[in-house]
């Protein structure tokens, strides 16, 4: 179990990699971390920087709907 700082350092890691991946050669995978495809409407890709970065497909999907139908 990861403390609460080393969390916000894990995230911290995840991101700059994906940043640094993006901004090298405008894909944000890198290894070691979660395969992130490209996003498309019809599955949503999403990463959530959490304890583990994980890619979800459209995670808030019910919410999504509820404020586009509104």
């Amino acid at each position: 179990m990861l403390l609460h700082i080393d969390v916000h350092r894990h995230r911290g890691r995840c991101r700059r990699r994906r940043e640094r991946a993006a901004s090298r050669k405008g894909d944000t995978n890198h290894p070691g971390l979660a395969t992130w495809p490209k996003f498309n409407a019809e599955q949503r890709a999403t990463m959530i920087f959490n304890d583990t970065c994980e890619v979800k497909n459209d995670p808030d999907r019910e919410l999504r709907l509820l404020v586009s139908n509104g």
